[in-house]
């Protein structure tokens, strides 16, 4: 979390400041100037130029590799299995020779 300065009367110091990231897409990027402020709210960086309009969110995207997806996948599939014995009272089955 990042934190900024802002400038306003005590009474009108927010609790926090909502922004929406739903509609983002990867590569957008959310500045300080697109923040939506309550009323009687400043930031007072802004007032110091374009240069000052830093960056608060930037919207990227994760990729995993198909490797680490099937990773997980097998660790997804041993851990169902475990849970289906142990809901049966069984002792779960040793792994074959070679395998985790």
């Amino acid at each position: 979390m990042d934190i900024h300065d802002i400038s306003c009367l005590p009474k009108d110091i927010p609790e926090f400041i909502e922004l929406d990231l739903g509609a983002l897409n990867e590569g957008d990027i959310i500045h300080l100037s697109q923040l939506t402020l309550p009323a009687n709210v400043e930031i007072p960086a802004l007032a110091l130029g374009d240069t000052h309009d830093i960056a608060v969110v930037t919207a990227a995207v994760v990729k995993e590799s198909a490797a680490d997806a099937a990773e997980d996948a097998a660790a997804e599939a041993e851990a169902a299995a475990a849970a289906a014995v142990a809901a049966k009272g069984a002792k779960p089955a040793k792994p074959a020779p070679g395998k985790k």
